[in-house]
């Protein structure tokens, strides 16, 4: 029943209300079978704000993430993927979140790149396998305000200061459940 309403929508004006995985798919194919397909696909890009690929077996990041101008909240939780590619995220994102994706690094663009990232404030990263934070982190995500790397493997806190240090606006920063977290005055 609740298919038949968006029926006779145009799913580009509709899309960013959609959550469910057979509404997508249903706006995507809706899209492709118009003669304007360039520009629904483009329309479909630039209307998504938020967006959530929880537990869909993704195993690596590439620059498709860019298509997605305008996109704020990113969720990749449950994926499993090495590495988390900053130069992939569109520039306009607030939010990433992934959490327990098996990722043991990050990789930034060349460090002659500044501010890949200059409205990130959330970054949780928590349940993954990281062993230090990059000193990089703050010339990419300048405005971060909460780090989450809790029950990673960071085992002291010079692992994670030097990069901290750089980051003015950061309120909240959580490394709850990680072997550093045991030690004294944690």
């Amino acid at each position: 029943l609740v298919d038949d309403l968006y029926e006779d929508v145009d799913p580009a004006e509709t899309l960013e209300t959609w959550t469910r995985e057979e509404d997508l798919e249903k706006a995507l194919q809706a899209a492709a079978n118009r003669k304007d397909t360039e520009s629904v696909k483009y329309a479909v890009a630039q209307r998504i704000r938020f967006l959530n690929l929880q537990a869909k077996q993704i195993y690596a990041m590439d620059d498709g993430l860019l298509e997605f101008a305008n996109l704020r909240v990113l969720s990749l939780d449950h994926n499993r993927f090495e590495a988390l590619d900053f130069s992939c995220l569109p520039p306009k994102l607030q939010m990433l979140s992934a959490y327990a994706c098996d990722v043991s690094r990050m990789l930034f663009p060349p460090a002659a790149v500044d501010n890949v990232l200059p409205q990130l404030q959330i970054l949780w990263l928590g349940c993954n396998n990281f062993t230090h934070l990059p000193l990089d982190l703050a010339a990419v995500c300048p405005r971060l305000a909460s780090l989450d790397l809790s029950f990673s493997h960071i085992c002291s806190l010079s692992a994670a200061f030097p990069a901290l240090r750089s980051l003015p606006d950061l309120k909240h920063f959580s490394l709850c459940g990680s072997p550093v977290a045991l030690m004294p005055h944690y």
